[in-house]
């Protein structure tokens, strides 16, 4: 069982942060989803490790024709990773056969406890992948039904022939490959650098904080999934409880089509629109569920612990089964910061709330068990505490109760339970 727990925990952890495109940051299935587009007459469908198309690996020459360059931007999707938008830039020429698009979010999805591994070690291998606009279109509009925008840059002609070039280059066996990050390397940051330089830093001048955390843009995007809303909290620490600058914040799609539209003057045109069911991506599920959660979990040690009827065995019991999510959950943070080079991972006040060694307590003497739960009692106080007046960042308080709930219940005195049938061969 606690084995489960870990493997669940450890799994939704990682997804939590993983599904970003904007990742996601850089939404990355939707780009192995675009691949997988079937084949026109004159390509055949490439696979998630391929170039989706050798001639777009070709780096124009500087006197070529000036193409188009466009930003393409995806609403939110039916899946988790598709929740938090898309974004990709298009090249056209006037001979549409030429046009290409390039996808910065690709990965292989195909074994998605590899892909959470690396995310922890911050190793996940993401790339660029080309297709074109028309088979681009195809997928998200006639498959995934997803809202598409488009956005036309305003570049002087050696501008946009530098930028195709790079987008060219940029899509080589030997470039295309980048270390995946959530908040900083996705395939919505990658598409706001490529614009960035071609306008001349105008996106990169928006250094004003953006009105919501990192913590609260991860939760909205989940608003739809309660279990992984309320999960978030734990893995992700301090740097998630900042406000991030608006060119920061670009990390998520929609931000990088409101930002073009605001400090380009280019307003998006819309290309279609979603059909389906419109998603929450607003208004995430209260902290007061995990405290309810932690309510029912501390019920078992308060129950065995208030009836005189029950043996010593069970009152151990009954505190396992309470202390048992919390010291679980504490034993998977604590192995995800060993093993994670991630700083929002491995920095976290999480790790000075839930405690493995939690998970002995059951098995400690009377004497020992109430001075340990007391210890931890007064700790958890002064971290609540500390929370309450900012000294500490994150929303500690409810999943704090995992803890403490369990430590003052066996930290209280009580009846005294009829004793077992160990005990009496003790005596």
């Amino acid at each position: 069982m606690p084995r489960c727990l870990a493997t669940i925990a450890l799994l939704g952890a990682g997804l939590c942060a993983a599904s970003f495109c904007p990742d996601a940051a850089a939404q990355p299935a939707q780009a192995q989803d675009t691949a997988a587009l079937p084949a026109q007459p004159a390509q055949s469908a490439p696979q998630p490790g391929q170039s989706q198309d050798t001639s777009a690996a070709e780096v124009p020459p500087a006197t070529a024709e000036a193409p188009t360059i466009e930003l393409i931007t995806m609403g939110a999707g039916d899946l988790l990773w598709e929740k938090y938008g898309h974004a990709a830039l298009c090249v056209r020429y006037r001979d549409p056969r030429r046009d290409r698009c390039y996808n910065y979010g690709t990965t292989d999805f195909s074994d998605p406890v590899t892909l959470v591994w690396e995310f922890l070690r911050g190793q996940s291998k993401f790339w660029v992948s080309v297709t074109t606009p028309a088979r681009m279109v195809h997928f998200y509009r006639d498959r995934l039904d997803r809202s598409l925008w488009v956005q036309r840059l305003p570049l002087a002609p050696e501008v946009a022939r530098e930028t195709a070039a790079f987008l060219a280059n940029n899509a080589l066996d030997e470039n295309k490959y980048y270390k995946y990050h959530h908040y900083d390397d996705n395939c919505s940051t990658r598409v706001r650098d490529i614009i960035d330089r071609a306008v001349g830093g105008a996106l990169s001048a928006a250094t004003e904080p953006y009105p919501y955390t990192l913590r609260e843009i991860t939760r909205r995007g989940m608003a739809e999934y309660t279990f992984l809303v309320l999960l978030s909290d734990f893995p992700l620490g301090r740097r998630a409880d900042r406000y991030p600058s608006t060119y920061e914040a670009m990390h998520l799609p929609f931000v990088l089509r409101a930002e073009v539209e605001h400090r380009l003057g280019i307003p998006p045109k819309q290309m279609y629109q979603r059909t389906g069911r419109s998603f929450n991506v607003t208004d995430p599920p209260s902290r007061w569920w995990l405290f309810l959660f932690a309510l029912a979990c501390a019920l078992p040690a308060l129950l065995t612990r208030l009836s005189p009827r029950l043996s010593s065995r069970a009152e151990r019991l009954g505190l396992a089964l309470s202390v048992l999510p919390g010291g679980v959950m504490g034993a998977t943070m604590w192995f995800m910061a060993i093993i994670s080079t991630l700083p929002e991972i491995r920095y976290n006040e999480v790790l000075l709330v839930l405690l493995p060694f939690d998970l002995a307590l059951p098995f400690l003497s009377p004497r020992r068990r109430v001075g340990y739960a007391r210890g931890r009692v007064v700790m958890l106080v002064v971290l609540l505490l500390l929370s309450a007046v900012g000294v500490l960042r994150q929303p500690i308080w409810a999943l704090g109760m995992l803890a403490l709930l369990p430590c003052l219940i066996a930290a209280l005195p009580g009846a005294t339970p009829a004793p077992s049938a160990d005990d009496d061969r003790k005596r």
